[in-house]
């Protein structure tokens, strides 16, 4: 082997690195997005600062209409308060009730609780419950459009679990 192959040698391996580095596609990271809530905007719509030591869940809107809620619950002193934020459309169709539940639905040990009439108040819906039960072991909260005030729950609307 002479200098001349070498040197051949080498700008051949060096094209080949070239085109190997050139064409070789960036490694992308994936960057984590958290998933939207509800919460700001309910928060907004009712200019409602969630208080300090209370646990807070997002309530789903399972009628693909696009909207939501939060509730809140505590248990303290023997007092259970929970509060149900909703924003949802009007209806002329009946009320909205909420729910508490535990359990699933057509097992054994299900059951649930009716609150109360949610109230238009700021732009949306609220329900303000206070009882000195303990309810913390129903850990569901449903909100349901009503044509009939019973006790059987109809179209449910927006749920949640805490």
């Amino acid at each position: 082997m002479n200098k001349r192959d070498i040197v051949i040698g080498f700008v051949i391996f060096a094209i080949v690195a070239g085109i190997i580095f050139w064409t070789k596609k960036p490694r992308v990271t994936p960057i984590e997005v958290p998933t939207p809530t509800p919460s700001p905007k309910i928060e907004q719509v009712f200019n409602y600062e969630i208080p300090e030591g209370v646990e807070k869940i997002d309530l789903k809107d399972i009628t693909g209409s696009g909207f939501g809620g939060i509730a809140t619950r505590k248990y303290e002193n023997g007092k259970f308060e929970l509060v149900v934020l909703a924003d949802i459309e009007d209806s002329s169709e009946g009320s909205y009730q909420a729910w508490l539940a535990k359990g699933k639905e057509g097992e054994v040990g299900f059951s649930y609780v009716k609150l109360g009439n949610l109230r238009v108040a700021k732009g949306g819906y609220l329900l303000e419950f206070e009882s000195s039960t303990d309810y913390t072991s129903y850990n569901q909260v449903l909100v349901t459009l009503e044509e009939k005030d019973d006790t059987k729950m109809e179209k449910r609307v927006l749920e949640g679990s805490f």
